[in-house]
């Protein structure tokens, strides 16, 4: 009988009982579900020690319904002991999350945190594997807090860091982002402590403030800076900036050098005033141009004159262009006088180099050249230019054709082309030296051996006079083609001089000076005594039964 007992009691489940806030006690009935539970409210926000003196229940059967309070079962008598609730491990599971709430019992007896790939946290029961995974061995210990987070690389791709380590975004002297693991220093460089936080989204770009060294956090990358050294985040426009002003998208690019590296321009339409340009002129490069052809007084080059950024806006219209900031002003257009070119195009040429002068030539007849200044270093030998000064675009064919054109010769040159002509004023002139030299060239003269002319190339040698010479070693002028003369006298003599002459020892020449005398033949009478003989010397003869008197003065012996 009394072994029968033992065995019922054996057999029979009895459960520790308590209510909250009461004592554990051993229950005195058998618990007919044969099963026993533990639960403790960890969640009251007390320490677990008070929570277990605090907030335990235990008894006979299943949990109760609430499960958001941890409990455990068991199945055999007073297992449901308070010790048996410490020595338990309770992990917090849920997959796929990024905040957990909800746990379970691990009978593992440990936990894991992991931070998966794609950045969710996965937490439960078990031993790690992957490398973002963290393992602990007590209860509730797999928070989010003892795993890893990620930040997010500039190549788009994480790094894995603790829960309460830094993100970084950092931007650059490029304007774009660095992002990564761990704190910065820079003072474009922010922190952030939460899960993949920097993700850059609407991360400010930096602007330098009016004193150019602090920094301006800006919403967009434009910044600006005008010509009072007003600076900050936006553009020019934006901010209703009406004097020069330059915008940029660089970062810190509105420098106070930002202004010395950028170009303004004048700019003015015709009847207008010029005024500084208020944006930046990006070609680098400004024009002025005033179209002389309506005039150029000083009121004239102010109606017609036109400013502006860019290449000049026509070849045919006097203009000049520079690349420096406000230098397209009206010093820079007088400082120059200007020619037409090739092409129908205008040229400036610098008055401190050219003068006010423009040249039109033609050469080997058929080439024109145009351009600044008294050209005269050409190579061909048949070139006949036109200068023209004190007019801008003088050089034009009209011009050409209406200059005179002289023959140019010094008393010293020998040969006269076209690259001796000269561009002359109003008369050409031909002179003849005393000593029988010529001069050609440009000019009015009034002595007896010099001739006037008014067409081109009209100073010709044949214009003027030349030298006959005449028997006291002087010389007499006549007409290019009139004649000089050398005669043989009765006296053995010659006799020279201007014109022609009739006698039979008389000969005439069309050259200058070409009656010299050398070698001017003697004369003899021939057999038949009367025809006469050219003879280089002066002796004659005659023989026996002839009178022999030697033919001096050439009359009959």
């Amino acid at each position: 009988m009394k072994t029968k007992l033992v065995i019922k009691l054996e057999e029979t489940v009895f459960c520790y009982e308590r209510e909250e806030n009461g004592q554990e006690n051993e229950g005195r009935r058998p618990c007919g579900e044969k099963i026993c539970y533990i639960s403790v409210d960890l969640f009251k926000g007390v320490p677990e020690e008070a929570a277990l003196k605090n907030y335990t229940r235990q008894g006979c059967g299943n949990c109760p319904s609430n499960t958001s309070i941890p409990c455990q079962t068991c199945k055999t008598t007073l297992c449901n002991s308070q010790k048996h609730f410490n020595e338990s491990v309770y992990c917090w599971t849920k997959e796929n999350i990024t905040e957990p709430n909800s746990f379970k019992y691990c009978k593992e007896g440990e936990c894991f945190t992991s931070r998966n790939l794609n950045g969710t946290l996965e937490q439960g029961c078990g031993k790690c594997k992957e490398n973002d995974c963290r393992n602990c061995k007590q209860k509730f210990c797999n928070t989010k807090e003892i795993g890893v987070k990620h930040c997010w690389t500039n190549n788009g791709s994480t790094c894995s860091t603790g829960y309460y380590d830094n993100c970084f975004t950092e931007r650059t002297e490029t304007n774009e982002l660095n992002k990564g693991c761990g704190n910065c220093t820079a003072p474009t460089c922010i922190t952030c402590t939460g899960h993949r936080c920097n993700d850059g989204k609407k991360f400010p770009y930096y602007c330098l403030n009016s004193d150019g060294k602090s920094m301006l956090e800006c919403s967009n990358p434009e910044c600006y800076i005008d010509k009072n050294l007003n600076a900050g985040c936006g553009t020019c426009d934006e901010n209703k900036i009406n004097i020069s002003c330059v915008d940029c998208r660089d970062f810190k690019c509105n420098s106070r050098n930002k202004l010395e590296e950028t170009v303004f321009c004048y700019e003015r339409e015709e009847n207008g005033q010029e005024k500084e340009g208020s944006r930046p002129c990006l070609e680098k490069k400004c024009f002025i141009l005033a179209d002389t052809t309506k005039g150029e007084s000083e009121g004239d080059l102010k109606k017609y004159t036109r400013q502006g950024c860019g290449k000049c806006p026509s070849p045919a219209i006097p203009c000049q262009t520079c690349n420096s900031s406000l230098c397209n002003n009206e010093t820079l257009f007088k400082d120059s006088h200007y020619c037409w070119a090739e092409d129908n195009t205008t040229i400036p040429c610098k008055i401190s180099e050219y003068g006010n002068v423009c040249y039109y030539a033609v050469i080997n007849d058929s080439k024109v050249e145009q351009g600044c200044g008294n050209e005269t270093s050409w190579t061909e030998d048949n070139v006949i230019a036109a200068k023209c000064q004190n007019k801008h675009l003088c050089n034009t064919k009209n011009s050409f054709n209406e200059s005179l054109f002289c023959l140019n010769k010094a008393k010293d040159m020998l040969v006269v082309s076209k690259r001796s002509l000269k561009q002359c004023d109003e008369e050409c002139f031909f002179r003849r030296l005393s000593d029988g030299r010529m001069e050609q060239g440009c000019g009015k003269c009034t002595e007896i051996d010099c001739r006037n002319c008014k067409q081109n190339f009209c100073n010709h040698r044949t214009i003027g006079v030349k030298h006959c010479w005449t028997n006291h070693g002087s010389t007499c002028s006549t007409g290019y083609y009139d004649n000089c003369f050398t005669e043989r006298i009765e006296k053995n003599e010659l006799n020279k001089g201007c014109g022609n002459c009739t006698s039979a020892t008389c000969k005439t020449c069309t050259g200058h000076r070409c009656n010299d005398g050398n070698k001017f033949p003697y004369y003899c009478f021939g057999s038949d005594g009367e025809s006469l003989l050219e003879c280089p010397n002066p002796d004659c003869y005659i023989d026996k039964g002839i009178c022999g008197t030697y033919l001096i003065n050439i009359h009959r012996c």
